[in-house]
């Protein structure tokens, strides 16, 4: 399902962003280290290569709500945008914001390097424990605000996601776009 938002093409879409062709930048959310042993992490670093890891080894890390870009190595796209993604813990203290900031810094370093299209999962839904309903509307409104604010933006975000759960909720706020 894909809506334009003044201009911008916002979906999602159910299946494996590693088998994804197509576009610019494949998104990974991951701790302040910015290496997850698992899920879409795991995944995107195995179709990558080995190079993947030694560039994320050579940042150094990332605050939380923070954002770097790699290369995409031997992965079907231009770059990796890596994101360090809060913990839930029950919304306390500032992680909504964080959250918002990750999707915020997603866009600006896609439009910083002239990446026009992004693949992404669901931001915290995974091991970090958040609320679908909570990350879909953060997600959505981190993205529609940069586009509403900036000139220069991505033409496409695609939210690629693993089960009919997940993409039911994305479609849906989508749909109230």
């Amino acid at each position: 399902m894909e809506k334009t938002y003044k201009g911008t093409v916002i979906g999602a879409v159910k299946g494996d962003i590693t088998r994804l062709d197509g576009m610019d930048a494949w998104v990974l959310g991951a701790d302040t280290s910015l290496y997850l042993d698992s899920g879409v992490c795991k995944a995107v670093h195995k179709v990558a290569g080995a190079g993947l890891l030694e560039a994320v080894r050579e940042l150094g890390g990332c605050e939380l709500g923070e954002a770097r870009i790699t290369p995409a190595f031997d992965a079907p796209c231009k770059s990796v945008i890596h994101v360090a993604v809060p913990k839930w813990n029950d919304g306390e203290g500032n992680v909504k914001d964080l959250l918002y900031s990750c999707y915020t810094r997603i866009c600006a370093l896609a439009a910083e390097n002239d990446l026009d299209s992004v693949a992404m999962p669901s931001l915290g839904t995974g091991v970090y424990a958040w609320p679908l309903d909570v990350a879909v509307d953060i997600g959505l409104a981190a993205i529609t605000a940069y586009i509403d604010a900036h000139d220069k933006k991505p033409g496409k975000f695609l939210w690629v996601l693993f089960d009919d759960d997940t993409c039911k909720a994305y479609e849906d706020g989508i749909a109230r776009l």
